[in-house]
C-alpha cells in the first residue's frame, strides 16, 4: 500500500505541485535529518529545541525517476594462499572427519581438534615446504630465480593451496537525475527551495572564522529516503548526499520565465549509505515481509558461542552476548534509517 506522503513528511517542498495524484502518485523523499550514525548501528541525537532525536529538519518530495528502481551492491573476496603446511593441515582433517565445524556453529573445540587430527598432514606439508626453502636458499647464492626454474625441471608448479575468502562489504551509492520545467511560479519557487535545502544540508559547517576557538568542522546532515512504496521496492539505508549537479542550460540552450526563473532545470544527486549492509539490516533488504528466507546457521560473528560481560559499580546488571548478537542497548532507531 502506498505510503502517505503529508503523514511522514508535514510541509514537504514538492516538485510538481500536484505530487501525489495521477500521473504524479509516485515519488521519492528525501528529508534532511538532525541525527547522525556512528558505527555500526550507534545513533547520536540531533539536539533539536523539539527534543526530537531525529527531527526532520526540512524534506524534498520529487516524482520517482526511473534511476531510483535500480539498485546494486558489491560483495569484496580475496584470494589467499594458504601454503603447504596449513593448506596441507586443512586437507587433512577435512579428509579425517568428512567435514569440518566452523567456530561460529557452536564451540570452537571441534574445529581446533580437527586441525590438530590433521596434524600429520601440516608436518608432511611443513616438511615439504622446508626442503624446498633451504633448497632455494642454497639454490640462490648462484641462480636468480631457484624456485622458477625448480618448478620447470620438475615439470609442475608449487602448489600455494589457495582458497577464496570473504573480504569486505561495499558502500552502497545511488544517483538520481530530475528534470524541473516550472508551469506556474510556485513550482518556480519550490525548486528554488528543493535545490536550497539540498545544497545548505549536504554542506560541512566551518563555524564563526573570527572565532579562535573554532578548531572543528561541522559535519554534512545525513538523509533519510523513502519511496512511495517500499514493499516489494528497493529500500535505501540512511545517507549522505555526496555530489549534487545543477543544469540551467540543458542542451545548451539558456531560456528564462517569468522574473528570470530558469525555464529548465537538470538536477543529479548522487547518495553514499552511511551503513555496510549485512543480514542483520533485514528492515533494508528484505522484500514483501521476508518471504522466502530460511535459517541462519552462520549469524554469529564470535568464535566464542556466549561471551559474558562481568558486573561493574554503577553500571547495569551483566550483560549475555549469545551467538555474536550485539547487547540490547536503548537506542533511538525505529528502522536503521532513522526516520
Amino acid at each position: 500500500m502506498p505510503l502517505n506522503i503529508e503523514a511522514r513528511a508535514p510541509g514537504a517542498i514538492m516538485y510538481p505541485a500536484d505530487l501525489t495524484t495521477p500521473p504524479h502518485e509516485k515519488w521519492i523523499l528525501f528529508e534532511a535529518k538532525a541525527g547522525r550514525h556512528i558505527a555500526r548501528s550507534g545513533f547520536i541525537e540531533g539536539g533539536t529545541e523539539d527534543g526530537e532525536p531525529d527531527a526532520t529538519l526540512a524534506s524534498v518530495a520529487l516524482y520517482l525517476p526511473t534511476d531510483a528502481l535500480k539498485s546494486a551492491m558489491s560483495v569484496g573476496y580475496k584470494n589467499i594462499d594458504l601454503g603447504m603446511a596449513a593448506g596441507k593441515a586443512i586437507e587433512a582433517a577435512a579428509q579425517k572427519e568428512g567435514s569440518m565445524r566452523a567456530p561460529t556453529q557452536g564451540s570452537g573445540t571441534s574445529t581446533i581438534g580437527n586441525l590438530l587430527r590433521g596434524a600429520g598432514g601440516f608436518g608432511a606439508g611443513l616438511a615439504t615446504q622446508k626442503a624446498v626453502d633451504v633448497a632455494a636458499g642454497i639454490a640462490s647464492a648462484v641462480i636468480d630465480n631457484p624456485k622458477d626454474i625448480l618448478e620447470v625441471v620438475a615439470g609442475g608448479r608449487i602448489n600455494p593451496r589457495t582458497d577464496t575468502a570473504f573480504d569486505a562489504m561495499q558502500y552502497r551509492t545511488h544517483e538520481f537525475s530530475f528534470n524541473l520545467i516550472p508551469r506556474t511560479k510556485e513550482e518556480a519557487d519550490n525548486i528554488d527551495a528543493i535545490l536550497n535545502i539540498l545544497h545548505y544540508y549536504s554542506l560541512p559547517s566551518y563555524g564563526d572564522a573570527a572565532n579562535l576557538g573554532n578548531f572543528m568542522i561541522g559535519y554534512p546532515y545525513e538523509f533519510v529516503i523513502t519511496m512511495f512504496a517500499e514493499t516489494h521496492l528497493n529500500k535505501i539505508e540512511r545517507s549522505v548526499l555526496t555530489g549534487l549537479s545543477v543544469d540551467h542550460a540543458g542542451g545548451d540552450r539558456i531560456a528564462f520565465v517569468g522574473d528570470y526563473y530558469p525555464a529548465a532545470t537538470t538536477l543529479t544527486l548522487s547518495f553514499q549509505e552511511v551503513r555496510l549492509l549485512g543480514r542483520d539490516s533485514i528492515d533494508i533488504i528484505l522484500r514483501g515481509g521476508g518471504v522466502g528466507i530460511g535459517e541462519d546457521p552462520r549469524g554469529a560473528t564470535d568464535p566464542f558461542s556466549t561471551v559474558t560481560l562481568p558486573d561493574e559499580p554503577g553500571h547495569e546488571p551483566e550483560t549475555t552476548i549469545e551467538n555474536g548478537a550485539p547487547p540490547k542497548t536503548p537506542i533511538h532507531r525505529g528502522d536503521n534509517r532513522q526516520r
